[in-house]
């Protein structure tokens, strides 16, 4: 490893948050996000249109395909600080749902995968908005799911101040 001074305060703060978060990075900061496990070998097929779902909403994701049981992925995972692990098994995939598990908490909650893309998509992400006119319009429909209404000649710069000020970020 390269060490020079311009670098030692990066390592530094790196090192104060993963020690003042005990490991437990915010959603937003996790490396790994979510972890989709399915419980059988059965369930890969919809364990990995799930991944592919989330991955294209720019969620940081892995999937775990393993032929272990269940309980020792939860186990494996969750000593590993994963902020949320998707469960899936033959009666999620028939009822189109996933349970889900978040970190610090023994509950599980078995939800429709639309809502939670919107939950995931909604919550804790942030919105990156360039100067692309698709980005763009993802802003408009960002701002709206969070009661904000946008009229149409907004710019994308206006857009960007927008939605930092929806998500109290620092302009």
């Amino acid at each position: 490893m390269l060490h020079r001074a311009l670098f030692g305060s990066l390592e530094r703060f790196i090192g104060i948050l993963i020690e003042n978060y005990a490991g437990k990075l915010p959603f937003w900061l996790s490396p790994s996000q979510v972890m989709v496990c399915p419980i059988s070998e059965e369930n890969n097929k919809y364990a990995k249109k799930l991944f592919e779902d989330l991955f294209k909403e720019s969620i940081k994701c892995e999937v775990d395909l393993r032929n272990q049981k269940i309980s020792y992925k939860i186990r494996e995972h969750s000593l590993a600080k994963v902020p949320m692990i998707l469960v899936c098994g033959k009666k999620e995939e028939k009822d189109k749902t996933v349970t889900v598990r978040t970190l610090g908490s023994d509950k599980q909650e078995t939800i429709k995968r639309e809502e939670l893309m919107m939950q995931i998509g909604g919550s804790d992400s942030l919105l990156w908005v360039s100067n692309k006119e698709n980005d763009a319009d993802a802003a408009r429909k960002f701002c709206r799911s969070k009661g904000n209404s946008i009229e149409g000649g907004t710019s994308e710069i206006q857009l960007n101040i927008i939605a930092k000020r929806v998500l109290n970020l620092p302009s």
